[in-house]
């Protein structure tokens, strides 16, 4: 058998604070995440969610715990080994003005992660991939000569979606990837993400506070209340027999349509 696309164990993190008390931001966390797999983790803002998030990619080290990336451990690598690993989970951040240098051309935000990695040398090839993922995201050729500032909000979480699957990275984890944006837009930002991983295969930890966001997009999701996951199982058990009093609490915050 195939070994999971993640597998989570005692996943860890913990602080010191300014009083010396320690805060246990993440507190055990395991999970596992089947290729192809879309996991929602849901919880109110302090909950540990975007920092369980950002230690998968290992941009903040683990206190303790194991990540397995396809079998591998990731959270054991170092140097090299690590930067190739990266190739294959990449991150969509919340706001996407932020994760963007305003100082490059959308075409060379897109170029850089293949000259990083050594991909696609060739200036021809590189701007290719760069055309197909402008195409990919529904952006138009000429984007690429143009900065992230003259781009809307909804227009630069595409650009930012388009820089996380320059790679062809078999895991994404989108930390709140509609949350900075206007209503009117989330839902087609929504849809992009659901076509994408569909049309990719691609495996997905989708962070989100809006239980109704990660309703649309999640096979399961995980319950996450003060650095641990409070309840986990398949979407519509979640929404259809709620088992834990916190779980059951945001849902009856979710507005309801009329």
């Amino acid at each position: 058998m195939t070994a999971p696309m993640l597998e989570v164990e005692g996943l860890t993190k913990h602080y010191r604070d300014a009083g010396g008390q320690t805060v246990r931001a993440v507190n055990g966390v395991s999970f596992t995440l089947r290729r192809g797999e879309v996991l929602g983790i849901v919880g109110e803002s302090g909950c540990g969610k975007t920092t369980l998030g950002r230690m998968l990619l290992r941009l903040l080290e683990p206190s303790a715990g194991r990540i397995l990336i396809e079998g591998q451990d990731f959270a054991g690598l170092g140097g090299h080994a690590l930067k190739m690993a990266r190739r294959n989970i990449q991150m969509v951040f919340q706001d996407p003005f932020g994760s963007l240098n305003p100082r490059h051309r959308v075409a060379h935000i897109l170029a850089e992660p293949l000259i990083v990695h050594g991909l696609r040398p060739e200036p021809g090839a590189r701007a290719a991939r760069v055309a197909e993922l402008l195409a990919m995201v529904g952006l138009p050729p000429d984007a690429g000569a143009r900065y992230p500032h003259e781009f809307s909000g909804g227009q630069r979480q595409r650009i930012a979606i388009a820089r996380a699957l320059a790679l062809e990275p078999g895991l994404i984890v989108a930390d709140e990837p509609v949350s900075a944006l206007d209503v009117s837009i989330q839902s087609q930002i929504i849809n992009l993400i659901s076509d994408l991983r569909e049309r990719l295969g691609l495996s997905m930890i989708f962070i989100s506070h809006d239980l109704s966001v990660v309703r649309h997009v999640s096979d399961r999701i995980a319950v996450m209340k003060d650095g641990v996951f409070v309840e986990l199982g398949d979407a519509a058990a979640i929404f259809g027999n709620p088992k834990h009093a916190y779980t059951r609490a945001l849902l009856a915050a979710v507005p309801k349509t009329p």
